[in-house]
């Protein structure tokens, strides 16, 4: 073969990366025997963070893969070799490498990456260049390492939009639909007395389903698995059911203000994850400023679109202005609506102080909820009821804190996840200081550890948000009464998780003490390297715990052992 071939199969070289590793390795060793004109290839190579010596082999259609004890071929050739290509007698491979895998005539390039390490050999080539050896080394050092990289930023990704989807959902639908509901309750009340308000609400909630419906489908779209036509981003429709949602639910009116259109090309772009900001900070300007109006302008052009939102609340607990890595960083103010921004690379502008408040009427209460709604509606709930005096609300677990300690309220019902101290953190501090007041916890979800921590830290009523307007009321007095009121289905997530803790108890005791480190480490994302730095061992020892712990608890990779330390508590 001469050079002027060589060099037209080595412009061949796959550059179709995939996410199947395999199949990314399986067309690389295609072209290695095209290259060398042979009838076998094989690259036997470690990645720095995994416990094994990964060896796939390519002869005619036959495709193996194999993952070997991470030591029982090293060193792969002799050192007097390790670092440049060779060619001919086999003898500087490992004698068992070489029996094992049917080595003897060869040529061999090192393969040695950012994230792997290792040799390829290429069997009875009729090409025996050691240059050419050397260049396809090279390649399969970038094969390899785009290959680590799109898997690593896959999972990333997958990890980050299935936080994205998590917290709109909690933000928007879950939260939407606790209100829902406890406006329903209201309603309930009225339909006696005040049919005629009653029919009014209820038309206004048929519409604010209809509209959580559109937005749920939405979300479904999003996750189908399949190609869509693009369709510019909508903004006037978007805004008219913001605007509408917010009349309706909040009673706060907004109104909207857009500058010479916008550009279709931002539209489509960032259409979606700024309507998100828009909503999330009218949302800031309803729940946390007490606003009854907000006025939002837009403006695009350059790529870019620039948001004002301004409104006649009281701001947010501090003064002047702050950048957005300070709201980020201290976690002051809208920190939500700080990650939105940051996410498409933006800034904030100025932000201003709030106020608390309150009013004064046998049951003394506490509300304190950071979504606006829900805290209406439980206000609702209550004011109805001829025993209850509501004598303060609060949007965050400090001023809730501040609140009890200044009124010394029967009981505070607070959501168990609120900004600025969450309500496992009240709970426990009015506890420390010795307050007489009773706790209930909210709750939109069965977080088993939360529940527990909860239970374990003296609650004195858990009530999931969706049965708030059902069970709520009854709990409350239940607990005024002395008694212990806590959501059964609640009480049993905890108890089977701290079953589960027992189980792990079992687990941990099949590993080591230097195992259970490990594991732990591995799980919370630290790489080998930073284990070895923090345990003062080597790296290459890591690999061999982690390759023993594989084996005790039948996982493949970090990625399956973390989800089980999760699964199983060890974390």
């Amino acid at each position: 073969m001469g050079p002027e071939e060589i060099v037209r199969r080595l412009r061949e070289w796959p550059r179709g990366l995939t996410r199947d590793q395999r199949k990314t390795i399986r067309q690389a060793l295609k072209a290695c025997c095209s290259i060398f004109d042979a009838p076998r290839a094989l690259i036997a190579w470690e990645e720095h963070e995994e416990p094994w010596l990964i060896v796939a082999s390519l002869s005619d259609t036959n495709f193996t893969w194999k993952e070997e004890e991470p030591d029982r071929y090293l060193p792969l050739v002799d050192s007097s070799v390790a670092g440049v290509a060779f060619a001919g007698d086999a003898v500087p491979i490992h004698s068992d490498f070489r029996a094992a895998y049917s080595l003897h005539d060869v040529v061999s390039a090192p393969v040695r990456g950012e994230t792997v390490q290792g040799r390829v050999f290429i069997a009875e080539p009729q090409e025996r260049s050691l240059l050419i050896a050397e260049i396809v080394g090279l390649l399969l050092e970038r094969t390899l390492d785009y290959s680590a990289t799109i898997r690593n930023a896959t999972r990333e990704a997958v990890h980050e939009e299935r936080i994205r989807v998590a917290r709109d959902l909690h933000d928007g639908l879950l939260q939407s639909f606790t209100g829902v509901v406890l406006h329903l309750e209201t309603i309930h009340s009225l339909i006696d007395t005040k049919p005629e308000d009653a029919r009014k609400m209820i038309t206004d909630i048929e519409g604010v389903i209809m509209s959580d419906q559109r937005e749920l489908r939405s979300y479904v779209e999003q996750l189908r698995p399949r190609r869509r036509v693009d369709v510019p981003f909508d903004f006037h429709a978007r805004m008219e059911e913001l605007r509408s949602r917010f009349q309706t639910q909040w009673g706060v009116g907004v109104a909207f203000e857009i500058q010479s259109g916008i550009d279709p090309l931002v539209a489509k772009s960032l259409g979606p994850e700024t309507f998100r900001i828009i909503q999330e900070a009218v949302t800031n300007s309803a729940k946390h400023g007490s606003a009854s109006h907000v006025h939002v302008r837009l403006s695009s052009g350059e790529s870019k679109m620039l948001i004002e939102v301004m409104d006649d609340g009281s701001g947010f607990p501090f003064h002047g202005r702050m950048t957005l890595a300070a709201i980020r960083e201290s976690g002051i103010g809208p920190a939500m609506l700080a990650e939105r921004v940051a996410a498409l690379n933006g800034e904030a502008g100025d932000l201003r102080s709030p106020r608390l408040y309150g009013c004064d009427v046998m049951i003394r209460l506490i509300l304190a909820d950071d979504h606006r709604i829900i805290l209406e509606g439980l206000e609702q709930l209550f004011r109805r009821e001829k025993d209850f005096e509501v004598v303060a609300t609060a949007t965050t677990g400090e001023k809730a804190l501040e609140a009890v300690r200044k009124h010394r309220p029967d009981i505070l019902v607070l959501d168990i996840r609120m900004p600025d101290g969450d309500g496992l953190w009240v709970l426990k501090q009015v506890h420390r200081e010795k307050i007489q007041t009773r706790v209930v916890l909210l709750t939109a979800t069965l977080d088993e550890d939360e529940v527990l921590d909860a239970m374990q830290s003296g609650v004195s009523g858990l009530v999931l948000k969706e049965a708030a307007a059902v069970n709520l009321v009854e709990t409350v007095r239940r607990v005024q009464r002395g008694e212990r009121a806590l959501e059964p289905t609640l009480v049993s997530r905890a108890l089977d998780r701290l079953s589960q803790r027992e189980d792990a108890k079992k687990i941990v005791e099949v590993l080591s003490r230097r195992e259970t480190e490990i594991v732990k480490m591995v799980a919370t994302g630290l790489r080998n390297k930073e284990i070895a730095m923090k345990l003062s061992i080597g790296e290459g020892t890591v690999k061999t715990h982690l390759h023993t712990i594989y084996e005790k608890l039948g996982v493949h990779g970090r990625v399956e052992l973390t989800m089980y330390a999760l699964e199983r508590g060890i974390i």
